[in-house]
């Protein structure tokens, strides 16, 4: 966990940056650097850290029912 609080602090710092320095992004109050950061870095977080178990999936645990 401290390692990924480390990564979503550089990159969005990085985020930042690019809308705010190189798109001359006018955000008034920061709502759409944050909510775009935190949309496309919950992605890649998921992605990269999906356990492999889940992925093998055997039994057919992972899938929705009606009761869920």
């Amino acid at each position: 966990m401290l390692l990924l609080a480390t990564f979503e602090c550089i990159f969005y710092c990085l985020n930042c940056v690019i809308l705010l320095e190189l798109l001359y992004v006018h955000d008034i109050g920061g709502g759409m650097t944050i909510h775009m950061f935190g949309a496309y870095f919950g992605l890649a977080a998921t992605y990269f850290f999906q356990p492999k178990k889940a992925l093998a999936d055997v039994e057919g645990r992972n899938g929705g029912t009606y009761n869920s």
